[in-house]
């Protein structure tokens, strides 16, 4: 017996859950402006309010090992 692809087990596993009359449980979102499941872009509420932080954090150590390592001009151990 020769094994499925991929492709042609999702295509029968779908056309199973069709016959069946399977529907897979989906979040639904509101389509009206302002619904409790609207999309932020939509009026919903925004899933974050606070700005990003800043990063990385790049620290003056940071930068000093940087620049030696620029200083050197090896850019290989080999």
């Amino acid at each position: 017996m020769r094994s499925k692809s991929r492709r042609e087990f999702l295509t029968a596993a779908v056309a199973s859950a069709a016959v069946f009359g399977v529907k897979p449980d989906l979040p639904s979102f509101s389509a009206s402006p302002g619904g409790v499941n609207a999309l932020a872009i939509n009026g919903g509420t925004p899933l974050r309010t606070a700005a990003f932080p800043d990063w990385p954090k790049i620290t003056d150590d940071d930068e000093k090992s940087w620049n030696a390592v620029l200083r050197k001009k090896m850019w290989c151990r080999l």
